[in-house]
């Protein structure tokens, strides 16, 4: 028995393959619901096929952090979430004698913190699926170092995980290349079983994306950039719309799962954040062109290539994205 704690649709989406591919047919998935508002549907369609679900209010855990008006009571209840989270979680009954593993991913809250020291105490062995590089790319290494002394952890580097996939390893430039090993691309994307496929497809409700008009389909890829806080919500705004406009065909946004705005007045198609991209890029006609600003989303496609148009590594994000406003042909 495995468990899963999924806090975006992706997350679901890798964790129902990994456990349809390692055979595991007891696996736990943990379900994070209030963040993503799909995620509440996601996990009653999975329940509908018989997978072992447990949904954990995440709404509920913040307010119970976070709603006290002293700051002093906040911080404690910073300091003693986890029991905060037993609260929450006591009539959650999980059998720990059966454990395999604990599978996370870089999305790190509350939660899967709580889940991190569950697996210390149970003494159960914690992995981190990961589908690009992007948290784990560090600029300043001596910084870094201190910054392990001191005990401060990205989440994968965190001693208690002992290992972290990625699909591209050779990119990695970290300082724990031991914990490192590939996350093969079938995990990330649909089957070769059909009935697999369809019921993978129901779980995100996803319908069929038709372009009739025999226009070149155009898909652009969004990021939260404002709640990232590398754009605020008019620059990203001004960002997309100017990438809308360069293009001549068909245009398709498919959004971010953090990404609320409402991009229905710059395409002719806006597919939402609750369904992975990795399981309707195939969908798309032969000749549709990709792009991203510079999201690792860029690696899951073998039948398209999925344009970035600022360095992955760049050091000024912000004035790379912005610069795009000035150029007449993105």
């Amino acid at each position: 028995m495995n468990i899963y704690v999924c806090l975006r649709p992706n997350h679901v989406l890798k964790s129902i393959l990994w456990s349809y591919f390692n055979g595991n047919n007891q696996d736990i998935f943990i379900i994070g619901i209030g963040e993503v508002s799909a995620m509440l549907r996601i996990a009653e369609r999975m329940e509908s096929f018989g997978y072992l679900v447990i949904k954990a209010d995440l709404v509920d855990i913040n307010k119970k952090i976070f709603d006290d008006k002293s700051l002093f009571k906040k911080l404690m209840n910073v300091f003693f979430s986890r029991k905060i989270i037993n609260e929450v979680m006591k009539d959650k009954v999980i059998d720990y004698r059966k454990k395999k593993g604990l599978y996370l991913f870089h999305d790190q809250n509350f939660l899967s913190n709580y889940f991190l020291y569950k697996a210390f105490r149970k003494d159960i062995e914690v992995f981190l699926l990961e589908d690009g590089t992007a948290n784990y790319l560090f600029k300043r290494p001596f910084k870094n170092h201190y910054k392990f002394l001191a005990g401060i952890f990205p989440l994968g580097y965190n001693p208690i995980i002992s290992s972290i996939y990625l699909m591209k390893p050779k990119e990695y430039k970290g300082l724990f290349r031991n914990k490192i090993k590939k996350l093969d691309s079938k995990y990330v994307k649909l089957t070769n079983d059909d009935s697999v496929n369809n019921k993978i497809k129901k779980i995100f409700g996803v319908e069929f994306f038709g372009n009739n008009n025999n226009k070149k389909p155009f898909v652009i890829i969004t990021q939260p950039l404002d709640k990232v806080g590398i754009l605020n919500y008019q620059e990203k705004l001004d960002v997309y719309t100017k990438i809308s406009k360069s293009l001549d065909g068909f245009i398709v946004v498919k959004k971010h799962p953090q990404d609320e705005f409402d991009y229905s007045n710059i395409c002719d198609m806006q597919i939402g954040g609750d369904i992975p991209f990795e399981i309707i890029i195939d969908d798309f006609p032969e000749g549709t062109e990709f792009f991203t600003l510079y999201s690792s989303v860029a690696n899951v496609s073998e039948k398209f290539t999925i344009k970035s148009l600022i360095n992955f590594r760049s050091d000024n994000k912000r004035e790379d994205i912005l610069k795009l406003l000035n150029i007449d042909n993105i």
